[in-house]
């Protein structure tokens, strides 16, 4: 979010003022409409070319408002001399080198913006910072907190609008791990929807279990009933559930299904080996 500029300048910036209204609300509009899919920022509406070059002017002016002052020799001599002036409001706070102690306070606030640090130290000597003792002069790492919590609304508009100039519409393709992941999420959930939970699963397979042994059964009675009826003796039980079963296997073929007592085409009763 900074702005690069030569060590030497003398460049100087000044607190930005309020968002427009209007810009504002088409800002809060677009973001009501975003959504997270798979990690991403995805918005229903896109902002229109006229507000995302609104976007950009305010972007860009949060930049450079928020510009460290330690990126220009100005900014630094006025935080030097206003830090200096909030010190000087408290006498448990003059040291014998009061310049090197600027110093320390500047080099401390060097990330932060001038007039951020001009504002702060303003409000402090006037005792107008709410959970700061007035009676005792903050450290510098104090007012680097105070500074960071002034400029923070800034900062929390710029990823804001940052974000609706980044938005897409629809999501970007997974990338082929995360396919493959999406893909035994599917499965699985596929596999849950048709065995249902380990109770259900299990009261099916009881209920084609039986449904087997009694077509089992059945199917070896009917083969004992076509030797019967040809006055041939049954073989044995083992016999008529092993031929069962290779009916059973083969109940597709056309002379499995044969009525009972049919014969087939070389005359053996149907169903028989």
């Amino acid at each position: 979010m900074t702005q690069h500029l030569a060590p030497a300048s003398t460049s100087t910036y000044e607190p930005l003022g309020p968002i427009d209204r209007k810009l504002s609300n088409a800002v809060a509009a677009i973001l009501n409409s975003v959504e997270r899919v798979d990690g991403q920022t995805v918005a229903r509406q896109l902002p229109t070319p006229e507000l995302r070059q609104a976007v950009a002017a305010r972007i860009d002016g949060i930049r450079r408002t928020l510009s460290p002052l330690d990126r220009s020799t100005a900014e630094k001599e006025r935080a030097a001399r206003a830090i200096a002036a909030m010190l000087s409001g408290w006498i448990n706070a003059r040291v014998a080198d009061p310049q090197a102690k600027v110093a320390t306070y500047v080099t401390t606030l060097a990330d932060l913006p001038c007039w951020a640090v001009q504002s702060v130290c303003a409000d402090l000597a006037r005792g107008r910072v709410e959970g700061v003792d007035p009676d005792y002069p903050p450290s510098a790492a104090r007012l680097h907190q105070l500074v960071e919590k002034a400029i923070a609304p800034l900062r929390k508009e710029a990823y804001a609008l940052d974000t609706v100039n980044a938005l897409t519409l629809e999501a970007k393709q997974p990338m082929e791990q995360e396919r493959k992941r999406i893909a035994l999420q599917l499965l699985d959930l596929r596999d849950r929807l048709e065995r249902g939970n380990e109770e259900e699963h299990q009261a099916r397979q009881r209920v084609k279990f039986e449904q087997n042994a009694a077509a089992l059964t059945a199917q070896r009675d009917r083969v004992g009933r076509e030797y019967a009826a040809f006055g041939l003796v049954p073989p044995s039980p083992l016999a008529l559930s092993m031929t069962a079963r290779r009916d059973m296997a083969l109940r597709d073929e056309v002379d499995t299904f044969a009525p009972a007592g049919a014969v087939q085409r070389d005359g053996r009763p149907a169903g028989l080996a």
